[in-house]
């Protein structure tokens, strides 16, 4: 079974609220400002207890965005995609760029946004929803179990990426 978009503009959507939340936190944000990042020297190690709270927090991230989303016609995927936007500006901001922090975002930071975009897909579709609902009188939910279940393993993926770039040995 394969996903097809039907709506093409809708990971344009998508992917414009996380960038204009990005842009906006990197516009305001100040360059001495320092924020927590976890210290990566122990590169390889893998622990199972940041594991479980890294995908724990992404899976909760990613069913506010789709099932939230969904219900909400769109508008909490976009709030919420704006929201991780930002927080990756500020972050990107007031750390410097370095062998530090490129790998903590490069490496998991593909995955991870990857996984949150197509969550974001579905809960745009929330919007078609409605319109069936309020000008057709249909109930047909367009809950895209594949596109769910592909963004949970990218998000596993991710964790497991980031779990060995942070965890301590």
């Amino acid at each position: 079974m394969t996903y097809k978009l039907k709506h093409p503009y809708n990971i344009l959507i998508c992917m414009g609220a996380l960038f204009v939340g990005f842009l906006l936190a990197y516009s305001i944000t100040e360059t001495g400002v320092t924020t927590h990042i976890r210290d990566i020297k122990h590169v390889g190690t893998f622990e199972f207890t940041i594991f479980y709270k890294i995908l724990f927090k992404n899976l909760i991230v990613g069913v506010l965005i789709s099932v939230f989303g969904y219900f909400t016609c769109g508008l909490f995927s976009i709030v919420i995609l704006f929201w991780n936007g930002m927080l990756i500006g500020i972050i990107i901001k007031s750390n410097p760029i370095d062998s530090s922090i490129i790998p903590y975002f490069v490496y998991h930071g593909f995955f991870e946004i990857t996984a949150f975009l197509c969550f974001g897909l579905i809960g745009i579709n929330g919007f078609c929803f409605f319109v069936n609902l309020f000008r057709k009188n249909i109930i047909q939910f367009d809950f895209s179990k594949t596109l769910f279940f592909f963004s949970v393993i990218v998000l596993f993926i991710a964790a497991i990426i980031e779990t060995l770039l942070i965890s301590y040995g």
